[in-house]
């Protein structure tokens, strides 16, 4: 009896990663609809553990997804603390790898980590140091607006009434001096 050998094309093998991280994601939503949050915490650990030594760029899209779920499943076991340095160091690789799908998303994701646990301050220097882009999609972006402004609360509410007042100063005064000028040409 001869066995006969299958060849898998090329692009089928790297099709299989892509469906992996599928799966995973696949899986790790329906732990926590299911309110299996535990099993959702070691799914999204493995899953970001096997992406970790991905890089391939068709999986951008579905990595930024699981780092919102990895984040998420996290945040329901009360337990953010624990996954802060890896979000930084996903952060960091998904520059390196020039992700910036992925870089939004983390992003946003340890800002929400460091207002979580009120570190204003952390949250403030990471976004101020974070590359600028376009955004990808508006979802990313208002996070971001959100949390940026989150971030800044003690800086405004100290600074904000002396600058509004020294505007408001400033303004009339401006207005006072620019009508009685037309005033003085107009009598000229």
């Amino acid at each position: 009896m001869a066995t006969s050998e299958v060849h898998v094309p090329a692009a089928s093998k790297h099709a299989v990663l892509e469906l992996e991280i599928y799966c995973y994601l696949l899986v790790l939503i329906f732990l926590i609809d299911q309110k299996k949050y535990s099993d959702a915490k070691a799914c999204s650990s493995s899953a970001i553990a096997r992406l970790k030594n991905m890089n391939r760029r068709t999986v951008d899209v579905l990595a930024s997804r699981l780092y919102f779920y990895y984040s998420y499943s996290y945040e329901l076991t009360n337990s953010l603390t624990e996954i802060r340095g890896n979000l930084l160091t996903l952060h960091r690789m998904a520059t390196l790898r020039r992700d910036e799908l992925g870089q939004e998303t983390l992003l946003n994701l340890l800002l929400r980590n460091y207002l979580h646990y009120n570190l204003y301050d952390q949250a403030e220097k990471l976004r101020s140091k974070a590359p600028h882009f376009e955004a990808h999609s508006n979802q990313h972006f208002c996070r971001y607006l959100f949390y940026r402004e989150r971030s800044e609360p003690f800086s405004w509410s100290t600074q904000m009434p002396r600058k509004a007042s020294c505007k408001l100063l400033g303004r009339h005064q401006l207005q006072l001096e620019d009508s009685e000028s037309s005033v003085t040409s107009g009598l000229l």
